[in-house]
């Protein structure tokens, strides 16, 4: 009974604090509102016999998070055992996804605790999946009365889903940005995920398999490796190159492409636009990422990043200035498309030098200002390049 009492009480505290994995949120903005007039959400207990079948069948869908982390063991193990003894778990959240006249239920949140429970009912070869912790027993191994007890365990589930009155069939946009917004909100009070982590969940598809792989080349990652960051070592910050070099990606796009892609005035908008654009196969994203290569290969490896103010702007920083890179790889793009020569390092460094002197001393405050205030919005991008084709002087 003593074992009984610290495993509940353990576990009720490990699954408040690992609902889901340990990572960052960044809180960016967003104009985008969830329609709740629109939006039905119903609450349903289903158990776990009717889950599984769910799986099984493929009316649930996992999307790929590809966040390089799962539960460990002892996580999967803490949540068997609470289901055995009839410990409370934090509900579940289904999106339903209509495709030409059939649904399934895409997971917002939960993915982690259905999957762990699949695994131990349905062990595979490679994965003999949890045990039973103070038992270490499998699933097959147990008697009759306990495989029941887990089969008939229920989840509470919120279950959202978009109204086809007011959208017509025409909601595949509208539910991604749903999608979004409410894996956001879910998981900020559990799951600190940053905005790139929440795109690529869900976002993912063979195209931004291929954007992703672009940040795993030498190409890409020594242009930003010394900034903490981008350390690639760290799986969790990849998350933050692939975010950086789809801003590369989206405002190189939008300029050249204007009347194919809207504008959003929030960053977290324009790059989900982006990324909708990119997953729906309206861009073309084999011919830009070449582009964008050949582009990366004539930058500097020291062009991306700030200056030192107390060093009189003699030496770069260690931090990414981000409003000068998507300004400079998109007037690498106009170079190169126009058979221009490429600047080399040191006039990339003295054009930089000379927006952060003129700006910082307050000699040019205004010619310069779109560099460090107004960061994200169409005439601050446009001014920017502007004002490197001055600067360069390049004919």
């Amino acid at each position: 009974m003593e074992h009984k009492k610290e495993l509940i009480e353990n576990t009720e505290r490990d699954l408040e604090r690992d609902v889901e994995e340990d990572t960052r949120i960044e809180e960016t903005g967003s104009d985008f509102k969830i329609p709740s007039h629109h939006l039905s959400i119903m609450n349903q207990d289903v158990n776990v016999e009717t889950l599984i079948k769910w799986i099984k069948s493929g009316k649930i869908i996992f999307p790929d998070f590809q966040r390089g982390l799962v539960w460990d063991k002892n996580k999967e193990e803490d949540l068997i055992d609470s289901i055995l003894i009839r410990i409370p778990i934090p509900s579940l959240t289904f999106i339903k996804v209509e495709n030409e006249g059939n649904y399934y239920y895409e997971v917002i949140d939960g993915m982690q605790r259905l999957s762990t429970i699949n695994k131990f009912i349905n062990p595979s070869e490679n994965d003999s999946g949890p045990k039973i912790k103070y038992q270490k027993k499998v699933f097959e191994s147990l008697d009759n009365s306990q495989k029941e007890d887990i089969k008939d365990y229920s989840f509470n589930i919120s279950f959202f889903s978009l109204s086809t009155e007011k959208y017509g069939k025409n909601t595949k946009g509208i539910l991604d940005n749903i999608k979004y917004q409410i894996f956001k909100k879910i998981n900020k009070g559990s799951v600190d995920l940053t905005p790139q982590e929440v795109r690529n969940a869900i976002y993912m598809c063979p195209n931004l398999k291929k954007i992703v792989e672009i940040t795993k080349n030498d190409i890409f990652f020594n242009l930003v490796k010394e900034d903490n960051r981008y350390n690639h070592n760290k799986p969790r910050n990849r998350k933050v190159q692939d975010e950086f070099l789809i801003r590369l990606l989206s405002y190189s796009y939008w300029y050249f492409n204007n009347e194919k892609i809207n504008f959003k005035s929030k960053k977290e908008d324009f790059l989900n636009n982006f990324m909708e654009n990119v997953k729906n196969n309206e861009i073309n994203i084999s011919e830009l990422l070449n582009n964008s290569l050949k582009i990366l290969e004539k930058i500097d490896d020291k062009s991306f990043y700030s200056l030192r103010a107390n060093k009189d702007y003699k030496i770069e920083s260690s931090s990414i200035m981000e409003t000068f890179s998507e300004a400079l790889f998109i007037y690498f793009q106009i170079l190169i498309e126009n058979n221009k020569v490429i600047p080399d390092r040191g006039s990339i460094f003295s054009v930089k030098k000379e927006i952060f002197m003129q700006y910082h001393q307050n000699t040019n405050k205004i010619r310069y200002k779109e560099f460090f205030q107004n960061t994200v919005n169409q005439e601050s991008v446009v001014k920017r390049v502007e004002v490197l084709q001055e600067l360069f002087n390049i004919k």
